[in-house]
């Protein structure tokens, strides 16, 4: 069994014999078996332990696994938590409250001692109960794959690996080699329970689907195994996809282009938009089918708008982008200029002026330019008005109000109401309220900040000076 262990440790699981390994032992048979494989094979262990608080004999279990660690010559940490009560107070399952606070100690524990490796010991019984109670709860591939013998929980910590080194070793296996060398273990009365999902499947499902179809346990085992594979061949392309398509350099944000999204194929456009919520989300274990389907939806035939998934994330189509984030969260004036005050900021002559959290006017003087074009007259962050404005100073950065209206560079004769003009720009609806408006001292706009300035104001062929203003996000806010 050594030898065994021992081979998934190096093809699978990236372990050297001078790592630190932090084990999580429960004092049941499964952790027992590990721990007593890994001190034969020599490796360097810490024995974590954690209490849960749910059984009255939880304290005995505690002193097992410390008197055993002791006897194997090894480091000892306890951890405790009122499992119940936070399970109460975050609105969780039991279930789920006990692997947060359990996982919450382990990574804890590897941070003290320096080590990039926890290991748990999830067998090939846990592996099927997985499978299974993702297929019920309704799952893509990623939840029919199970547990893999390597990975990262990115809600517990980036970079320290969680570890399963006998995924693929059935519980009798385990408890013959615990018999033949007379090891003792703990037994937790809780796994007879079958309120909790996993023991109701372990205790009541799999015996009659075991009696019905004789080798269901090794056939979901082994349909698992081969979708890691199959997985990995998709997850290679969404890679690809993500990094050509997805601005993630902002927190709790992320801006998709929205035609590239949608030329790709449903199954990668699943696979982006669930990565996407994983990604603001790491807490998220899932994202149920309706939600992902309601996204796209809405992406592929909505101009404008929000749509709401689930767990508070939003999607705000905007032009040719769409955004993802946590609803109630301030993302807006990460992209988009905004005025983050009610009173007017006067700008009376050339300097720089911030108008919002890392947002930046900028206005100089220049005699050297290009005579009028199109493009030049509507670049979205720099414009340039015949000098003869700055008889208009003061201006006044505000927020839209009420009734605005103006005439944008290269509408034409007459005047477009301001929201009409944000919605024709597709403005995403979050980032309207704030936007800032340049005005002269009469009120009057001026420009439309990081979108179109007024037409009366324009360069012509007679002008000698201008004014150049310019809108800089400062990097240093994001």
């Amino acid at each position: 069994m050594e030898k065994r262990i021992r081979k998934i440790l190096d093809e699978d699981c990236g372990i050297q014999q001078e790592d630190t390994i932090i084990i999580g032992v429960s004092g049941g048979a499964d952790s027992v078996f590990l721990l007593s494989i890994m001190h034969n094979l020599g490796f360097r262990v810490v024995v974590a332990h954690f209490d849960h608080q749910l059984r009255d004999s939880a304290k005995t279990d505690s002193k097992f696994v410390e008197d055993l660690t002791k006897n194997f010559g090894l480091q000892f940490e306890l951890g405790t938590a009122d499992v119940k009560r936070f399970a109460i107070q975050e609105q969780k399952t039991i279930e789920e409250a006990a692997r947060i606070q359990r996982y919450k100690f382990l990574i804890q524990t590897a941070e003290k001692y320096n080590s990039k490796f926890v290991m748990v010991a999830h067998n090939a019984d846990d592996q099927v109960e997985t499978v299974l109670m993702h297929f019920f709860r309704g799952s893509g591939l990623n939840g029919l794959i199970g547990m893999r013998p390597k990975t990262i929980i990115k809600e517990f910590h980036p970079s320290i690996f969680i570890i399963r080194p006998i995924l693929s070793i059935w519980r009798d296996e385990i408890l013959d080699y615990l018999r033949l060398n007379n090891i003792e273990f703990c037994f937790d009365e809780t796994n007879l329970d079958s309120k909790f999902a996993r023991n109701k499947i372990r205790n009541d499902l799999l015996p009659i689907l075991t009696e019905m179809f004789p080798n269901i346990k090794s056939k979901v085992w082994n349909t698992s195994n081969i979708l890691i594979g199959d997985q990995d061949v998709i997850q290679s392309q969404v890679d690809k996809k993500w990094e050509s398509l997805v601005d993630d350099s902002k927190t709790d944000i992320l801006r998709i282009n929205r035609a590239d999204f949608l030329s790709l194929s449903l199954g990668i456009q699943r696979h982006l938009l669930r990565r996407a919520v994983f990604h603001i989300l790491p807490s998220a274990r899932d994202i149920s089918y309706e939600s992902i389907s309601r996204g796209i939806f809405g992406i592929k035939n909505l101009q404008t708008g929000m749509i709401e998934l689930e767990k508070n994330l939003c999607i705000e189509l905007a032009g040719e982008s769409f955004y993802i984030f946590i609803k109630c969260k301030s993302w807006v004036d990460l992209y988009f200029p905004q005025v983050n005050i009610e009173e007017n900021i006067e700008v009376d002559g050339c300097g720089i002026y911030e108008f919002g959290p890392g947002w930046f006017l900028k206005l100089t003087s220049h005699t050297h330019f290009d005579l009028p074009h199109e493009k030049k007259n509507i670049d979205s962050n720099m414009i340039e008005f015949d000098h003869g404005i700055i008889d208009k100073f003061p201006f006044f950065v505000s927020k839209k109000q009420n009734g605005d209206r103006f005439t944008p560079f290269g509408f034409g004769k007459g005047s477009i109401k301001l929201s009409d003009f944000f919605i024709n720009e597709k403005i995403p609806r979050s980032a309207r309220k704030n936007w800032p408006v340049l005005r002269d001292k009469n009120g009057k706009i001026l420009w439309v900040i990081g979108i179109r300035p007024n037409d009366e104001f324009k360069k012509t062929s007679d002008t000698k000076k201008v004014l150049r203003l310019e809108v800089i996000k400062n990097k240093s806010y994001s």
